[in-house]
């Protein structure tokens, strides 16, 4: 790293700190007890003159500019390997990659499961937003990771959550969507087990099964709208005829 990677004009003008500016961030590497005047940096260390004119080397950690400059120019395979063979870990790191729009970066420094899964609906992993999920297994952690796997049209993934919080509705909608109508019929019988005529209601039309809602409008006490309803569907199917021919 050589002076220009440094703010420039402590590379001439007296300073008690060495800080690091990459492109549009920046940070301190290291305090010091005097000022200095900056000559070079090389590796691990910093070359200076103090204010009695003497050479000094001061060592200093660059793991930290290293690791933003390699995540300002992408180089990912760089980051990670700062990663694994550092300390840089904590709060502060993590808050920095999601403000700088790396929350797939800071997955990797997380092992708190609530921080993970939050991090992986915000950059779209749903691998790991569904192995937390299952960890935590908690209804509104199943129903966030629904909404971001149907906005990814994971279907199977959307499935798993509405089924882990008996989600019947929204179940039946998305076998309707899907175009799974053995499943379909699933839920009706399920509706019917639970005592749910509204839901047995809904399974019906969805599956277009006039029969079945004849015989729960029977059940629920509303024949005289059984007679409608059978008079509708024949109105219907002598249209569908009329049309076809």
């Amino acid at each position: 790293m050589s002076c220009t990677d440094i703010e420039k004009r402590n590379c001439g003008n007296g300073s008690n700190i060495v800080p690091i500016h990459a492109f549009s961030d920046n940070g301190i590497i290291r305090t010091l007890e005097q000022p200095i005047y900056l000559t070079r940096i090389k590796g691990k260390n910093v070359y200076c003159l103090d204010r009695d004119g003497k050479t000094r080397t001061i060592p200093i950690d660059p793991t930290e500019y290293r690791f933003k400059l390699a995540l300002t120019k992408r180089n990912y395979d760089e980051v990670l390997q700062i990663i694994r063979n550092s300390n840089l870990v904590g709060q502060a790191i993590i808050a920095y990659l999601q403000k700088k729009g790396y929350p797939e970066i800071a997955l990797h420094f997380v092992r708190e499961d609530k921080t993970r899964f939050e991090l992986a609906l915000e950059c779209g992993n749903l691998e790991v937003g569904l192995e937390t999920a299952k960890v935590m297994n908690r209804e509104e952690y199943w129903n966030k990771l629904a909404q971001e796997a149907l906005r990814q049209g994971n279907h199977q993934i959307v499935e798993m959550c509405y089924q882990k919080v008996k989600n019947f509705d929204r179940l039946s909608f998305l076998y309707l969507t899907t175009g799974n109508t053995d499943k379909l019929t699933k839920m009706l019988k399920i509706a019917e087990l639970r005592g749910d005529a509204m839901s047995r209601f809904h399974n019906s039309l969805f599956l277009g099964n006039v029969e079945e809602r004849i015989r729960l409008l029977r059940e629920v006490g509303q024949g005289k709208r059984c007679i409608l309803l059978f008079r509708l569907a024949m109105v219907f199917w002598a249209v569908l005829e009329e049309h076809e021919d």
